[in-house]
């Protein structure tokens, strides 16, 4: 008899903690999607859980409480964006290592700043709200790249793909039709100067539509032909892939990457690529 999953979304107030851990779990530094990816797996969220959305934002309920926590967390001094990457990775404090988090101290010192800045503010005092300008800025950012690359046409959204790649040591050898009028990059990675990685690439640009099950299946097949199969969307992955056998092996032996919309603005920012300080919209119209 399977085991019944955690159906229950945390509240943000009882979030802090869980994301310390996930982050000690993963050696006190990770990407922003493999940190929500932890807590999930932490609190053995189900996958109809995780799949949840706040309609009004078109963002996932369980991930903004885990970025909430996070921009409290940095804002307290246990968390802090690595200066090597800038965007994208989350990474502990010396203060977040060694000190144990209490939720409830974190919300009421939370709750002291909000309260001592309203304070300030109707005195007219400027408030210090540095962080907070910061982290509206990055959200503000990530939701309108997300926009942008959903509603490009196919043919740009496979370039922008290319391009993150090329960023990561992609060299492309060829690129052929698939069946159904999209593009597979095919190309490899190399480890050394003479040992390389064959690849191959698929890219599905939707605006609303999750990528279907069966669309990984299908892709899946490449394995018997390739050391590593990488699937881009500019949307998501239905929860089934994780818990289709033949998907979820693949995955978990790191021979199958997803990269769902949150994750491929994640890597646009880590390697500026149509973005610096603002979106370079003429970068991305003339891709």
């Amino acid at each position: 008899m399977e085991r019944e999953q955690n159906n229950t979304i945390p509240k943000q107030k009882d979030a802090y903690r869980l994301v310390q851990n996930a982050l000690i779990d993963l050696g006190g530094k990770a990407r922003r999607m493999d940190v929500i990816d932890k807590c999930a797996e932490m609190i053995d969220l189900s996958d109809k859980a995780r799949g949840e959305q706040i309609k009004s934002q078109g963002r996932g309920r369980f991930d903004t409480v885990i970025e909430f926590a996070r921009n409290t967390l940095r804002e307290q001094g246990y968390v802090q964006e690595t200066k090597e990457s800038g965007h994208g990775k989350w990474a502990l404090t010396r203060k977040g290592w060694h000190q144990s988090i209490d939720n409830e101290t974190i919300e009421a010192e939370r709750k002291r700043i909000v309260k001592e800045r309203s304070k300030r503010k109707e005195d007219g005092e400027q408030p210090d709200n540095a962080v907070i300008i910061e982290n509206t800025t990055e959200d503000t950012t990530r939701k309108e790249l997300l926009d942008y690359i959903r509603n490009m046409d196919e043919t740009a959204f496979e370039r922008l793909c290319r391009d993150v790649l090329d960023r990561d040591g992609f060299i492309a050898v060829n690129t052929q039709k698939t069946r159904d009028g999209g593009k597979d990059g095919i190309g490899e990675i190399m480890l050394t100067k003479i040992v390389g990685l064959s690849v191959i690439f698929e890219c599905k640009r939707y605006k609303d539509n999750k990528v279907p099950i069966s669309a990984l299946r299908e892709f899946s097949a490449q394995e018997r032909t390739y050391d590593r199969l990488i699937f881009f969307t500019s949307s998501y992955f239905t929860s089934g892939y994780r818990t289709d056998d033949t998907v979820r092996l693949l995955i978990q032996a790191g021979r199958l990457i997803l990269i769902d919309g949150d994750r491929l603005v994640d890597l646009m920012l880590e390697y500026k690529i149509g973005v610096s300080d603002k979106i370079d919209k003429e970068y991305l119209d003339a891709i």
